[in-house]
């Protein structure tokens, strides 16, 4: 791969995860469901790794789990170490042991966001003593609500894939 479709394809990659960030910290917020509001960033993350690979899905779940900290106001490291790890186990299963189709991608995608639900709720359940069904169902609400907007994110992850270049 030249130089330039690399550059062309971290371009993109930035400006999916910008869109993604933008949604997330601007729009979803506006919109929420019973007083959650969708995780978009995680999805993208692991729609990116699902197609790049391991490293550039930590890569780009880093940038990803920033974003998210700074969108949620959250303690600094928590989604951004979450993301990188989601990131790097959905590249290598994405390379190594599932196919690259939709179900594989949404299934991972609802792993993913279980797993953020559960880091958001540790605090929740283990220092100010909230239930653990209210907490896991809120957490399953708002993994099915995410998963609305997984589709568009694995098209959108796909198609800087597959290298769509400017006309």
């Amino acid at each position: 791969m030249s130089k330039g479709k690399i550059v062309w394809k971290v371009i993109q990659h930035a400006l999916l995860l910008l869109i993604a960030y933008i949604l997330q910290g601007m729009v979803l917020p506006y919109i929420p469901l019973r007083g959650m509001v969708p995780l978009i960033l995680p999805v993208t993350a692991a729609a990116v790794a699902m197609f790049e690979g391991g490293f550039y899905g930590a890569l780009f779940g880093l940038f990803a789990g920033m974003f998210c900290d700074c969108s949620f106001n959250a303690p600094t490291i928590m989604f951004t170490l979450t993301l990188t790890v989601i990131g790097l186990a959905a590249g290598w299963l994405g390379q190594t042991v599932v196919a690259r189709g939709l179900v594989s991608y949404l299934v991972m995608c609802a792993a993913a966001l279980v797993i953020c639900s559960g880091v958001q709720s540790f605090s929740l359940l283990f220092f100010r003593g909230q239930s653990f069904g209210a907490l896991a169902l809120e957490g399953l609400l708002q993994t099915a609500y995410s998963l609305l907007f997984a589709i568009p994110a694995y098209f959108a992850a796909r198609a800087v894939s597959r290298g769509v270049t400017p006309a």
